[in-house]
């Protein structure tokens, strides 16, 4: 092998004006990875002539000493591309080892040759028969040299006259636009995998939740749930516990539940998926009460491995017969209560107090009662709703919550649009930081 020894350190004007427009064009998106190389071509060819053959070898990816294809532009006969990454061989491939190649993986700068030599002919084939020189240029990519730019003249002293250190720069930096095309257009790839994912989680985390308000026997409810990353840790229900409706002589009950993962995003979303799959297997009696199904939705959080995390839940049956409203809180905000006798005393629901669900394995909830009367209302909400800042960094806060309930008519849907309207106005121009559910239940006789 021999190293060129004339230089020419300083290009045209013309030639450097050429040159920026050449990455110009490369750092464009390219429809295909043939057009992406052609660019790549233009821009280290620039200023040496049009003329010149350009082959990229790559041993990323490979064992030592092997070495495979993976572009070449042949000026007549036009371009041949590989592998769409340019600087990155596929394992599965074919692939070479050559006198020529070993010789580069033992150096980092560029190699000449003049004439070709045999192993390089008959490792490239009829392409380089009309060729007499080449370079061979390192390209850097994450600090290492596992690609090289193979440049061949058709004259043996073609490439007297180049300066070596010019054009390696050029080599480098077109690899360099191409290297980040690539990553964009992965980045591009995942994110959209991302998006398509965490839609099909808010998609089965909507399926989990109430489609309307619910009108059950002995009740009529209003809900508003909003999630700021679409997906989220809310989660509500509320269902009959009557087994067997069209039985007159059963007890005539039904059940809410508000929880809260801690977290936001699609892993809150996929516990509160989970929390919901264990409430569906309870089987226990209702007359056991709502600290008892806690207990068990505990236990069974303690026999999968989630990610250290706790959830806040509110959970009460209510027997209508009785107008008995049965509760346990499990370090959830009190649900607030709007009575009919006098809606403008808005009062927490204190009693039933416990830590939250995924803390403690043995911990026992316990369960407190309240005495409801017709057209008395429940307002459950989740932590989101109170924690809202404003522009200047204040909360909303409990007492701006009790005040709203308070002067809002008590019908269900009046009261959630309330809310949600005065959540809104006092966000102002602030993003919405945390999930929020509201869930208001009003006692009917029917």
């Amino acid at each position: 092998m021999t190293r060129p020894s004339h230089c020419q350190p300083n290009a045209p004007n013309g030639q450097l004006v050429q040159l920026l427009g050449h990455l110009k064009a490369l750092s464009q998106p390219s429809p295909s990875a043939g057009s992406l190389f052609r660019r790549f071509v233009d821009c280290v060819i620039c200023g040496i002539g049009q003329d010149t053959g350009v082959v990229v070898v790559s041993n990323n990816g490979l064992g030592l000493r092997q070495w495979q294809v993976t572009a070449q532009y042949c000026p007549h006969k036009g371009t041949i591309t590989e592998t769409p990454l340019l600087f990155s061989a596929n394992p599965k491939g074919p692939h070479f080892r050559d006198e020529f190649f070993d010789g580069l993986s033992e150096s980092a700068t560029p190699e000449a040759a003049s004439p070709l030599p045999v192993g390089l002919k008959t490792v490239l084939g009829p392409y380089l028969g009309q060729f007499n020189a080449v370079i061979a240029l390192p390209i850097y990519i994450s600090g290492s040299v596992e690609n090289w730019v193979l440049l061949f003249h058709p004259d043996a002293a073609g490439f007297a006259d180049i300066d070596f250190t010019s054009l390696t720069a050029v080599a480098n930096l077109a690899a360099a636009y191409v290297v980040r095309l690539n990553d964009v257009a992965e980045l591009r790839h995942a994110n959209a995998w991302i998006e398509r994912e965490l839609d099909e989680i808010a998609n089965i985390q909507w399926t989990l939740l109430p489609q309307e308000d619910r009108h059950i026997p002995g009740m009529i409810s209003a809900f508003g749930f909003n999630t700021f990353a679409r997906a989220g840790g809310d989660y509500f229900d509320l269902v009959s516990l009557r087994s067997h409706p069209e039985r007159d002589a059963e007890p005539d009950v039904w059940g809410a539940i508000i929880a809260d993962v801690a977290g936001h995003g699609a892993s809150a979303a996929v516990e509160a998926a989970m929390l919901d799959a264990i409430l569906r297997t309870y089987s226990g009696r209702v007359s056991d009460g709502p600290a008892c199904v806690l207990n068990y939705v505990n236990r069974h959080l303690f026999t999968r491995r989630i990610r250290g995390t706790f959830t806040t839940t509110f959970i009460a049956n209510f027997h209508r017969p009785s107008r008995t409203l049965r509760y346990s809180n499990a370090g959830h905000p009190p649900a607030l209560l709007k009575p009919a006798s006098d809606p403008a005393n808005v009062t927490p629901l204190t009693g039933g107090e416990g830590i939250p669900l995924g803390v403690e394995k043995s911990y026992a909830w316990t369960d407190e009662q309240r005495q409801l009367e017709v057209d008395d209302t429940l307002f459950l909400y989740t932590d989101g709703v109170i924690e809202t800042r404003d522009a200047n960094g204040q909360t909303f806060g409990v007492d701006r919550l009790r005040a709203i309930l308070a002067a809002s008519p008590s019908e269900p849907r009046a009261l959630v649009d309330a809310v949600q309207q005065s959540l809104l106005a006092f966000r102002g121009s602030e993003p919405q930081r945390d999930d929020y559910t509201l869930l208001a239940i009003q006692v009917k006789d029917t």
